[in-house]
Order: C-alpha cells, then structure tokens, then sequence
C-alpha cells in the first residue's frame, strides 16, 4: 500500500507539472470575445463588460462564489459570448460544480472553437473530475489495489504522453 501511496504522489505531482508546462503559454488570459457590435456598446454589452471585469477580478482573488454570480448575471444578457461562459465554468470547476462546469465549457468552445484558454480549464476539469474518483478508489482500500495500480498507470501513459506530444 505504501508504493501506491508513493506512486499516487509523483503520478499527481507528474501531472500538475505536465499540464503547467503544456498550458503555461495561456496563462495570460484572453480578450473579449462578446458577440456584440465593435463599433457602438449598447448599454447591455458595457453592462455585461462590467460584470464580466467584477466577475474576473473576484475570481483572481479566489471569490468564487460572488464571481459566479457576477457571470451568471453577464451570461443572462449576452448568452453568446465565450468568455463570460469560460469563467463562469471556471469558477464552477473551483466550486467542485464539475457537471455544470463541462455544460459551460462546451459552451464556449462551440461558440469560440479555437479557445486555448477554454480547452486548457476544460482539460483541468477533467483532471479535478480523474482525481475525485482516484480518492474514492483509494478509500476502498485493498478491495481495490489492482483498479488502483490500473488508474497509476493510465495516469503515468498520461503524463508520458504529453511529453512525448511537446518534442
């Protein structure tokens, strides 16, 4: 049990650093993508610029709750603008509201199919989601050691995977 416990750290801590290094470049964020008009704001799209500003700021200083409302709010007066979705289900993934989460994130990308900053959150969600059943996999104990070797392992391909897909 203890090289399970051993291989379970450095599979996670393997991952957490090969997403870093796979997604670093998007840390930077990304640009409005509102679906209204560049040449006027209608009140509606300086309304829904501020939620969204509110929604990010509180989000950076880890209030996720009030964010979420903040884009809930901007999404019910432009249900068309990806990034308002991205962080709406990012705040939802921080939330542990991982269903409502990938909804979102779906979202988005139909929307904006070519959205690094979306497809990298998404991918963390699917990560978080891994991680929450590998710990109820390993609460079984030993009615579950091989699933639980089977789970490192397909994690330890993961992780290999993406190293390979950098060179």
């Amino acid at each position: 049990m203890k090289t399970i416990k051993s291989r379970i750290t450095i599979t996670v801590t393997g991952l957490t650093i090969a997403c870093m290094c796979t997604f670093s470049v998007y840390a930077g964020g990304s640009k409005s993508t509102s679906s209204t008009s560049k040449s006027k704001p209608t009140t509606s799209a300086k309304k829904v610029s501020k939620l969204y500003k509110e929604g990010k700021f509180l989000a950076d200083t880890w209030n996720y709750s009030e964010a979420l409302e903040k884009f809930e709010a901007a999404y019910k007066l432009d249900k068309k603008n990806a990034d308002v979705l991205n962080m709406m289900a990012y705040s939802q993934r921080k939330l542990g509201l991982l269903d409502k989460a990938f909804k979102n994130y779906k979202r988005a990308l139909r929307l904006k199919p070519e959205f690094p900053e979306a497809r990298e959150y998404l991918a963390e969600a699917h990560i978080q989601a891994a991680l929450r059943e590998a710990k109820i996999l390993k609460s079984y104990g030993s009615n579950a050691e091989v699933e639980m070797e089977e789970l490192i392992k397909c994690f330890l391909d993961a992780v290999l995977e993406l190293n390979l897909s950098q060179k």
